[in-house]
């Protein structure tokens, strides 16, 4: 039965009028923010909505009509060029446009710069969706996902800049519902009341359902707290806090969450999945326009960790230790790669070398995928232990190779439950110097509970060991590889066995001294906070133990424009902080800072993560004893923590069998890797690109083209892919250059070119094939233009002919702007607001491009007007010259698109 809840109209004219300032401002602008690129909306493996068509009769955005749009919208609260830190915004993203195109699906990220964000707010933009530039407050439901502590501040940012209230009890049934989940997703009750749903855990297969779950509401005309209630009530991993209040005693210390009614969940209980190979699994991510969130095709092979580092958060809020079947994982990556047009794959796990499938897993990948894999840090105790899994990751890692190795000393290690021993370190470093490794990092947590004095100083000791194995293994004429002792101070997360630990806000151990002890010896040492950045530290270990009565605070932070950046906070909030503690009745630095007793009911407590509170407490008192002993690891006997259900265990039996014959596999090292069969053609192409999308990353480009190639089904090699380019690595595609050139392992006929030409253009994104044809495999990789210049480099004076149609000129235009170009080549000087790229980012200054202007003029050719240029070096592009001597915009400049014509 249909219930009316009075739920306001939105003001689509006014939504409509935002999104058509942004575009009109972007194409006049664009090119005055840090980061144009993260504004385009249009990667490849996204869907646009066309919003325009619903202007006649906006009622029909109405997800409670009977024929409406539902609309969602995927908001993670940091940098666009950080998005591959992040998987759930793209898995969500294309699950949803899968299991129902009908819904509207958008994104959103947070400013890259600093700059961009004041830019954008002087210009009078909200938040605005990446696909539709629609604001926030066009759509039904706003769902964050947070992968860092401190992104609360940019949350309560967006939604303010939004025009929605920071609380829930401030907003109506007319706005959006408000979500949020994630891995950093650990304490909701310091900003509880900021969000109106906490998704608990993973959403692989439960975000859908709620999703679903809203829609219905909406449609049935419920309000937004009878949608929650019904919520909550089937799905025991979601809070809604306005259900729910946290009490305290007369000392105000905490006495916990306790319930408004009856009918929903006492206690929240995280979801998981059981299964990896039976879930819905991320194979089309858009591809991004920034260098290094394009760079890599991540796929999860396994969740958790074997075993449970006491600091670690993530081993114990992902727990049990879950993997992917290799041949499931396999199959994932290679669709990824093709879909992505990539040849690099992350395989992500706390430690490829523990997966019960490694040497096979690993050894297919390299051999029949790609040989260029990503591993992050790796277990020393899982590394030691299987010398073959070196010769693989040798190849894979380009000699590089990091190691957890976090405790100063033995003792402090096995408090920590590291369960190896320094032995285990020494033969890991054997093996990977004989493996050939060139460098060797160790990351190291100084100020660890318990940790004294002489236990830091017994890293020193671990040195000489190393140095002394490093000397004696060393083959006659090789270098000694690198070794690097990295520390960071330890936070304190929930859900961990330090939880109960006081967090230090001063360094207090000796590092410095044993760093440069181990200096001394030839080391390399590196010492740092959290994020680099104090400030962060502390803020974040603020907001991992506050409860609600810091909310107002938190809300008032973000206010002030307290936000967080890549590696800083903004606008100096300890200071802040300290003046609200000055001022308000609220506990100050040492109650949030002080150590807790076993008593002691903490703000999450009301969340069942995974192992139970007192196997953590146990946990905890085991690693301040004097002779700490290890926990076991999950793959070895099970140490009882409360996280595995049956199934679990059944499922850990069968991976123990599969690791121990999988260790047994002896991985060759004469491998080959994929793709390597001699090149019999090559295939060379020339594409036009879309002018719009000129400050994409260099590497976008390889992934656009490498994308349409793939899916083309093309027999490529695909690490042969190159552009032809200017020298320095500028972008290729401002500057007019238009070929790209990539090796064939099997033989086309000249005959199907015209075919294959159709075919690839069907998947190209941003580029225009003008014509293709065949050559002989090149012996060397050169640029498919400057093939004479030696690593696609030139000399300063080289000069590059450009020529560019003009729009319609009458004969007093063509006359006057003759006129000034003679003018102008008459000067001394002639300072323009040139664009200076790079793979990261680019920017705006003047320059004097008159000594890099060789000639200058405008002619006819078949009756249309040309200005003609020949640019001396690559200082100043030929659009910047284009722009400034026409004060014309990108738009016009898209309709007359610069070709290089020569380079002498």
């Amino acid at each position: 039965m249909k219930i009316n809840i009075s739920r306001q109209t939105k003001d689509w004219e006014h939504l409509f009028g935002n999104r058509e300032h942004f575009e009109k401002w972007y194409v006049k602008y664009a090119h005055m923010l840090d980061y144009p690129r993260d504004y385009l909306g249009d990667e490849p493996n996204t869907i646009s909505f066309d919003w325009d068509s619903y202007k006649a009769h906006p009622e029909l955005l109405d997800a409670s009509h009977p024929q409406g749009i539902f609309k969602i919208l995927l908001v993670e609260p940091f940098a666009y060029n950080n998005m591959a830190a992040n998987l759930a915004i793209p898995l969500f993203y294309q699950q949803f446009h899968e299991t129902h195109p009908e819904w509207v699906v958008e994104r959103s990220y947070y400013p890259s710069s600093e700059r961009d964000r004041e830019r954008l707010i002087e210009a009078g933009f909200p938040p605005l969706s990446l696909e539709g530039r629609m604001p926030y407050t066009a759509f039904d439901v706003i769902c964050f996902s947070q992968c860092f502590i401190g992104q609360e501040f940019n949350i309560i940012d967006l939604l303010l800049r939004s025009g929605i209230a920071p609380v829930w009890q401030q907003r109506t049934d007319s706005d959006p519902i408000i979500i949020r989940g994630g891995a950093s997703n650990l304490n909701p009750s310091a900003t509880k009341d900021v969000c109106d749903l906490y998704y608990i855990g993973e959403g692989d297969e439960g975000l859908l359902w709620l999703m679903e779950r809203i829609h219905e509401g909406l449609l049935l005309g419920k309000s937004n707290e009878d949608i929650l209630l019904e919520a909550i009530k089937n799905r025991n991993c979601l809070w809604a806090p306005r259900f729910y209040e946290e009490r305290f005693d007369d000392q105000g210390n905490l006495m916990g969450m306790f319930r408004l009614r009856e009918d929903v969940p006492k206690t929240i209980r995280r979801d998981y999945i059981h299964d990896l190979d039976h879930m819905f699994v991320l194979t089309k991510p858009p591809v991004s326009f920034d260098y290094f969130s394009c760079k890599l095709s991540n796929v999860e092979i396994s969740r958790g960790c074997v075993g449970k580092c006491s600091f670690c958060q993530a081993s114990f809020t992902n727990a049990p230790y879950r993997a992917r079947s290799a041949d499931f994982a396999l199959k994932c990556i290679k669709e990824v790669l093709r879909q992505t047009g990539g040849d690099q794959a992350a395989a992500i796990s706390f430690s490829g070398c523990g997966h019960p499938e490694c040497n096979s897993f690993f050894t297919k990948l390299y051999s029949d995928v790609t040989p260029s894999i990503t591993q992050l840090s790796q277990r020393v105790d899982e590394f030691a232990s299987n010398p073959s899994y070196a010769a693989f990751a040798i190849k894979a890692n380009r000699g590089k190779i990091a190691f957890g190795l976090e405790g100063n000393s033995q003792r402090i290690r096995d408090a920590v439950s590291k369960n190896y021993t320094e032995d285990d370190i020494i033969e890991a470093i054997r093996i990977a110097q004989n493996a050939g490794f060139k460098r060797i990092k160790f990351m190291m947590i100084e100020s660890l509970p318990g940790e004294t004095p002489e236990d830091t100083m017994e890293i020193v000791e671990l040195g000489r060991r190393i140095k002394e194995l490093l000397i004696q293994n060393r083959r006659p004429g090789e270098e000694l590889p690198t070794i690097v002792f990295s520390w960071t101070i330890l936070s304190i997360f929930p859900f961990t066995p330090y939880q109960w630990c006081r967090p230090r806000r001063e360094a207090v151990s000796p590092v410095n001294e044993a760093a440069r002890q181990l200096e001394e010896m030839g080391f390399k040492t590196v010492r740092g906070v959290f994020m680099n950045s104090e400030t962060l530290w502390n803020i974040t270990q603020l907001l991992m133990r506050a409860d609600s009565r810091l909310q107002n605070m938190f809300i008032q932070l973000a206010q002030e424009e307290c936000v967080y950046f890549d590696r800083r906070m903004t606008n100096n909030p300890l200071d802040r902080i300290h003046t609200y503690f000055a001022e308000h009745d609220v506990p100050g630095w040492d109650y949030w800072f002080r150590e807790c007793d076993a008593d002691t009911i903490f703000p999450w407590d009301f969340i069942q993560m995974g192992p139970t509170k007192d196997y953590l407490w146990k946990r905890y008192q085991q690693s301040l004893s004097l002779h700490p002993e290890n926990s076991p690891k999950c793959m070895d006997r099970c140490a009882n923590c409360g996280a595995c259900d049956a199934e679990d265990l059944r499922r850990k039996q069968k991976w123990h069998i599969s690791r121990e014959q999988d260790r047994k596999q002896t991985v060759d090292v004469h491998i080959q890797p994929a793709n390597s069969e001699p090149s019999v053609q090559t295939l060379v192409l020339d594409i036009e690109a879309d002018l719009k999308h000129r400050f994409a990353a260099p590497l976008y480009w390889i992934h656009d083209i490498g994308r349409a190639l793939m899916l083309s089904d093309l027999p490529i090699r695909r690490s042969s892919l190159s552009l032809a380019r200017y020298p320095w690595n500028r972008y290729a595609w401002a500057w007019g250059l238009n070929r790209a050139t990539v090796d064939l392992i099997h033989p086309l006929d000249i005959s199907e070119l015209d075919e294959l030409a159709a075919r690839i253009q069907k998947h190209a994104t941003h580029f225009t094939v003008l014509s293709i044809h065949l050559e002989e495999p090149r012996k060397h990789k050169e640029d498919a233009i400057c093939g004479v210049l030696e690593n696609n480099r030139t000399s300063p004076d080289t000069k590059f002919s450009y020529e560019v149609p003009l729009p319609p000129l009458d004969h007093a235009a063509f006359t006057s702007l003759n006129d000034h170009i003679n003018e102008i080549m008459a000067l001394p000087t002639w300072n323009i607001t040139a664009t200076c790229f790079g793979d990261f980012q680019h920017e705006t200054s003047l320059v004097d491009a008159r000594p890099f202007i060789d000639r200058l003029f405008i002619t006819h050719k078949e009756k249309t007007p040309l200005l003609y240029m020949t640019l001396i070096g690559s200082t100043i592009a030929p659009y910047d010259v284009y722009q400034n001597l026409l004060d014309t915009n990108w738009e016009q400049i898209g309709a007359y698109p610069v070709h290089c014509v020569s380079i002498d």
